[in-house]
């Protein structure tokens, strides 16, 4: 049996982990049918999920589905996949560098305009943000982090840095 992790595509969200026996591994190849075991071996019910994509490693399989209904049947949303959105969120960001049209994406149109447009946004962004932290509106706040955060991966992306590796530095700074 190959572990199995359950991964919502939209949010990247863990809804599940379970087991794949080696002929419900190979219904998920031929026709992407998921059928999921527990530790004892019992059918886990997983209720209107429709598989995208899946990839298969040496000792476990990511499947990345589409839920059809509210995930919440599923895990409870821990801080560390909340986090994921962000790789998520990165990913996006790269597809729209190399084929988005400018006409339609706003994140396409900064690629256009170049390294020092992104960079610019991000100070713009920054400086908002230190603008509304004097204040006592956390949606304003809020929105004004989010918009930070959403240009400083997209700097990230015109700099073909990826996310883990800004965490890297993060991690051994930690003492």
């Amino acid at each position: 049996m190959k572990t199995a992790i359950i991964q919502d595509i939209t949010t990247a969200k863990i809804l599940q982990f379970g087991y794949l026996t080696d002929i419900a591994l190979s219904e998920l190849e031929s026709n992407k049918q998921l059928s999921l075991l527990d530790k004892e071996e019992n059918v886990i019910d997983l209720p209107e999920l429709t598989v995208e994509d899946y990839f298969v490693k040496a000792d476990y399989c990511l499947v990345r589905v589409k839920a059809a209904e509210d995930t919440s049947v599923y895990f409870s949303e821990t801080e560390s996949e909340k986090a994921a959105f962000l790789d998520y969120l990165s990913s996006i960001i790269a597809k729209r560098k190399q084929a988005a049209s400018t006409d339609t994406s706003y994140t396409a149109r900064l690629f256009e305009k170049g390294i020092n447009k992104v960079a610019q946004k991000v100070g713009e962004e920054a400086v908002e943000l230190v603008i509304e932290a004097k204040d006592d509106n956390k949606d304003l706040f809020l929105g004004e982090a989010a918009d930070l955060l959403f240009h400083f991966l997209v700097l990230l992306e015109a700099k073909n840095i990826r996310l883990e590796e800004v965490i890297a530095v993060l991690q051994s700074r930690h003492k």
